[in-house]
């Protein structure tokens, strides 16, 4: 006849087993959690001349008032570079973007515009057609021109299209062909298409 105890042969092990998942658990949250919200996947190193390269993880989908994981008129210069889609470049001597260089605005310590992207959350790419733009986007207007500086007569008719969260524009070059198109972002308090990115390196 056996004495009950109080204590389970097997309860010690499941102890530790229950332990060992819940560790395992919290690690993984850990590691997969803050990276997804934040935008943390992204990262950044200087290559052998100064500027910044960024990795694969940084997102570049664009939709109106935000790039990848920036909301434009929210997201806090700090949280960029915190995140790296911001990075310093040692060659220019100045802070650059993901996919956009020194193109990026602020106020007040908040991001409000941005250049660059590889396509809309819609599917939308830089040199897809205007009809296709039009059909993704049936709000879709012209808001205005920017002129290349380096060629007279020529530059991008810029198409934009907003929603609560703030600006999509799309800047679509005048010369026959598709190169030379992209996308921009702006937070709502920017009325109009910025028409003074930079045309050139540092």
């Amino acid at each position: 006849m056996s004495v009950f105890t109080g204590a389970h042969p097997i309860r010690p092990r499941l102890r530790v087993g229950i332990v060992l998942v819940l560790l395992l658990a919290a690690l993984l949250v850990g590691v997969t959690g803050p990276a997804t919200a934040a935008g943390s996947g992204c990262s950044s190193q200087l290559d052998a001349e100064g500027f910044p390269v960024w990795s694969e993880g940084c997102s570049t989908t664009v939709a109106p008032g935000r790039f990848g994981p920036l909301r434009m008129g929210r997201t806090k210069k700090a949280t960029a570079k915190a995140t790296d889609y911001l990075a310093y470049s040692e060659f220019c001597r100045r802070w650059d973007g993901v996919a956009a260089g020194p193109d990026w605005r602020s106020k007040g310590g908040t991001l409000t515009a941005w250049r660059g992207g590889s396509r809309t959350s819609k599917g939308l790419r830089p040199n897809s057609s205007l009809a296709r733009g039009r059909d993704l986007y049936p709000s879709l207007a012209r808001t205005g021109f920017w002129a290349n500086d380096y060629v007279p007569g020529e530059g991008w008719r810029i198409y934009s299209t907003r929603t609560k969260n703030g600006w999509l524009d799309w800047y679509r070059y005048n010369k026959k062909g598709r190169a030379g198109n992209f996308f921009a972002v702006r937070s709502l308090d920017i009325k109009r298409p910025v028409t003074n990115w930079s045309q050139d390196g540092c």
